[in-house]
């Protein structure tokens, strides 16, 4: 995991402006991915695809098989909690080079 975050942080780099001279990035605190995702609770018909849209990116970035099955499997289970129980959730998805953070 950590080596392909790693890739998409380089390709990243080249892609982007010079920084001020002087800044200095923590890696361990760098965004490569920031991802926000609605629910709406009761809606069975749309149940599951945010989980589904959380594996399809994370498999893109080029995470291990392993570990982009917990994290859909973990983010199933929260979006199916608030299609049966609550109104509404907003779902961030966000990865850096040492976490992968799917807040509900």
């Amino acid at each position: 995991m950590y080596d392909a975050c790693l890739r998409i942080a380089a390709a990243r780099r080249e892609n982007h402006t010079a920084r001020a001279p002087g800044h200095q990035a923590d890696p361990d605190r760098e965004i490569l991915l920031n991802h926000g995702f609605t629910i709406d609770g009761n809606d069975f018909t749309n149940a599951g695809m945010v989980s589904t849209q959380v594996k399809s990116i994370l498999k893109k970035i080029g995470l291990d098989s392993k570990l982009i099955r917990r994290v859909a499997i973990c983010t199933y289970e929260g979006e199916m909690n608030v299609v049966m129980h609550a109104r509404k959730a907003k779902v961030g998805l966000q990865v850096t080079p040492r976490r992968i953070d799917c807040c509900h």
